[in-house]
């Protein structure tokens, strides 16, 4: 009885995150649709405004817009992509004075939505003070279609990742309910088991195909010292977690054999 009602409250939990993962996926394209059209801030609303910067994100990478009123009235647009893999070294003596604001914490906030795939951060800054750069992160010019391009990839992207997600706990779903019943060491269950783990396999060489169709890789030339840091982009903890379930379904596949034969036996 108990083992019954574990099963059931894992069930529900499978099927709620299932209506999660579709609902979520789905209308954050759709929240794409509406606003991908013109991602950027309409800059007849920003009369008066001096300055405006805000950042889009995928694929670990940054892109930044910036907006600023020229003297004579008019305003200036920039489009910058960053790889925060590279960071560039100033020389103590050729280190340029940045300024920093400060950040007033009890009046800023941070929050994170369905699951961290949307942040929200509210920014209040207290005086500045002057530093010098020692390593920055170069920021490349883009055009404002690279910057559209971007920001609508990073929308389709919540569809790709959502797809693998929804995938993933479908077929743990189908596993979970064959588990129910009293022989539950069938070919069926082991499909299910089988097809979650090579869900978990696929999943990080998809999304490094699908990382690479939306790379931006500005051409350009530079002085200085500037280096690589070695963080790994391939998903290889989905792998060998796949591999590690792959094996407990081969396992549970000589369970299938088992029960066959025991059943021709008898």
């Amino acid at each position: 009885m108990k083992q019954n009602i574990l099963f059931r409250i894992f069930h529900w939990f499978l099927n709620i995150t299932l209506v999660i993962v579709a609902l979520g996926a789905v209308g954050l394209v759709v929240l794409g649709f509406l606003t991908s059209g013109n991602p950027l801030p309409d800059t007849e609303k920003l009369k008066g405004v001096t300055s405006l910067n805000f950042k889009t994100t995928h694929n670990n990478k940054h892109f930044f817009y910036e907006y600023r009123t020229k003297e004579d009235g008019n305003y200036e647009e920039h489009f910058y992509f960053v790889n925060p893999r590279q960071l560039y070294s100033f020389e103590a003596s050729d280190s340029l004075m940045a300024s920093f604001k400060i950040r007033d914490e009890e009046q800023s906030s941070d929050k994170s939505i369905l699951g961290g795939f949307m942040q929200f951060q509210k920014s209040v800054y207290k005086e500045s003070v002057e530093l010098p750069l020692r390593l920055g992160h170069p920021g490349y010019p883009i055009s404002r279609e690279q910057f559209v391009s971007s920001f609508r990839f990073l929308f389709w992207s919540y569809l790709f990742h959502g797809a693998f997600i929804f995938a993933f706990f479908w077929f743990l779903r189908k596993f979970v309910l064959g588990l129910r019943e009293n022989n539950f060491f069938t070919d069926k269950n082991f499909s299910y088991l089988r097809n979650t783990a090579y869900v978990l396999m696929v999943y990080p060489f998809a999304a490094a195909l699908w990382n690479h169709l939306g790379r931006i890789e500005p051409q350009v030339t530079y002085g200085g010292d500037i280096f690589s840091i070695s963080t790994p982009e391939f998903g290889f903890s989905f792998l060998v977690f796949g591999i590690i379930l792959l094996i407990v379904a081969v396992v549970f596949q000589q369970g299938v054999e088992l029960q066959k034969e025991q059943e021709l036996t008898i």
